[in-house]
């Protein structure tokens, strides 16, 4: 059967066609009947056309630029290729779309979308979308992958696998994500959950913020709570709710934290500061901990050079003694750096409250607490109060008040 043809310019009322389509430039196509115009083969198209009914084809081709405006839904049952802009009123349901230019419609579902410039929409439903512009969602977005090189906008909904971003992303609802890699400036307006996302830009998240691992190579600000398994902050985070890691927090550059910052191990390689630090495992200190109540772990070692302002309190407490934790970080370069810069400063540390507590060489402490505590040359402590056994030669250690053994230390918890 052969092609039925509209010829450039013209208007045609169409029901059914049994074969492919052509349509010359600048054609208007009406409905025969109601409002749907079915063509069971392609439709081709030369240029711009007005499409003033719902519209359902097999393919759609346009190759000679101009608007393909539909004022209704567009429904493809395999793939739209258009060299310019798609403008659909309603609904455009396809397997697969590829536009060079830009496409906006009432809603968007299909497997797969490329387009070079601008994707407009209110929800979108896709399996693999290709963005080279930038892309707005005013409602839900249901996308398992997303590659945009400028801008994204989406109000919430579900990106669940990889998300890379060139420029900036936005979501103004509760948002779940996979993998987001944003080079730009990521902005979460509401409550966002995720499996990891790494950023060399700034990341905003206005409320609460839940993602299994977090990478901060940029700038980083929570004003909620944030939960996660593992956190590396090479630059700066900021969070103004509590702090959770189940895994590990490593901090290389600044972490200021409004709350609690609990986990289960920290590596301290920069700067922290917080009220309170609870660590289940061990606390690895080559910086500087500021803290008003205090940092508690199971072992706490601070390399030599480092400071903390706010009692320490653990089961076994290193002050001083070595630079060679930091190796056996995942950042390793980041340790060697860090050790440099620690060389041939003093550790300062406050009070300190422990089961064993070492004092090393060129340390300083004001009130040290344990049941054992061993004192290395050099170090300088106001008073150490000990319950069991003081280790160390007289002249290791300067005492501004003479060493003391009780049978009970005072408490001290927070």
């Amino acid at each position: 059967m052969s092609d039925y043809v509209i010829i450039r310019g013209n208007a045609a009322k169409l029901g059914k066609v049994e074969s492919s389509l052509k349509v010359g430039n600048n054609a208007r196509i009406e409905a025969l009947e109601g409002n749907l115009v079915i063509v069971e083969g392609d439709a081709i198209f030369q240029g711009a056309a007005v499409l003033n009914c719902d519209f359902n084809c097999d393919s759609i081709q346009a190759r000679r630029g101009g608007i393909l405006r539909v004022r209704g839904n567009l429904v493809v049952h395999k793939k739209i290729d258009l060299d310019n802009t798609l403008q659909v009123d309603g609904t455009i349901s396809a397997q697969e779309i590829d536009v060079g230019g830009k496409v906006f419609a009432k809603k968007i579902e299909c497997k797969k979308i490329r387009v070079g410039g601008t994707v407009d929409s209110e929800t979108l439903i896709a399996e693999q979308v290709d963005v080279g512009g930038k892309i707005s969602v005013q409602g839900n977005v249901q996308v398992i992958d997303l590659g945009v090189g400028g801008r994204v906008t989406v109000g919430g909904g579900s990106i669940s696998g990889n998300i890379r971003v060139g420029g900036n992303f936005q979501s103004r609802e509760d948002l779940e994500f996979g993998d987001l890699q944003s080079f730009g400036r990521a902005e979460f307006l509401s409550e966002a959950r995720g499996r990891k996302i790494s950023t060399s830009g700034k990341v905003i998240a206005a409320r609460d913020f839940q993602c299994q691992e977090i990478e901060v190579n940029g700038v980083t600000s929570i004003r909620g709570n944030c939960v996660t398994n593992k956190i590396i902050v090479n630059g700066k985070l900021m969070v103004d709710g509590n702090l959770s890691a189940v895994d590990v927090i490593e901090i290389y550059g600044t972490g200021i934290f409004q709350n609690r910052v609990i986990s289960n191990d920290l590596r301290l390689g920069g700067r922290l500061r917080a009220p309170t630090v609870g660590i289940t495992g061990t606390a690895d200190i080559a910086g500087s901990l500021e803290t008003t109540e205090g940092l508690r772990a199971n072992l706490i070692r601070v390399t030599g050079g480092s400071r903390c302002t706010g009692p320490l309190l653990g089961d076994r407490i290193e002050i001083g003694k070595s630079k060679i934790i930091v190796a056996n970080w995942n950042k390793k370069w980041f340790g060697q750096t860090i050790a440099l810069r620690l060389v041939g400063r003093m550790t300062r540390v406050e009070d300190v409250y422990g089961k064993e507590v070492f004092l090393g060489s060129s340390s300083q402490s004001r009130k040290v607490y344990g049941e054992i505590v061993e004192v290395g040359k050099c170090a300088v402590a106001e008073q150490v109060t000990y319950t069991k056994e003081l280790k160390g030669s007289a002249s290791s250690g300067r005492f501004s008040k003479p060493s003391q053994k009780v049978s009970r230390l005072p408490e001290h918890t927070f």
